[in-house]
């Protein structure tokens, strides 16, 4: 009898230990998966920059022959 309730305590202390290791290895991947989320969340600020900036530098020019290359007449 006096075996077998070290042996349960043994294990106990065995299954105790693993649960410690994976709460530790569960705060590490929780802090890991945060900083992943602030920085997509910075890249995905970025690329919105990014095309805004994009639409903002496209300008389209109409009536312009798409072969002109560069000849240019001054009015006065």
């Amino acid at each position: 009898m006096e075996h077998e309730l070290q042996r349960i305590r043994s294990e106990q202390k065995k299954y105790l230990n693993e649960i410690k290791e994976l709460k530790t290895e569960n705060q590490q991947i929780r802090k890991e998966n945060q900083d992943l989320k602030k920085e997509l969340k910075r890249i995905n600020e970025r690329v919105e920059k990014m095309e805004n900036e994009k639409r903002r530098n496209n300008v389209v020019v109409q009536g312009l022959p798409t072969n002109y290359e560069g000849k240019f007449t001054i009015v006065h």
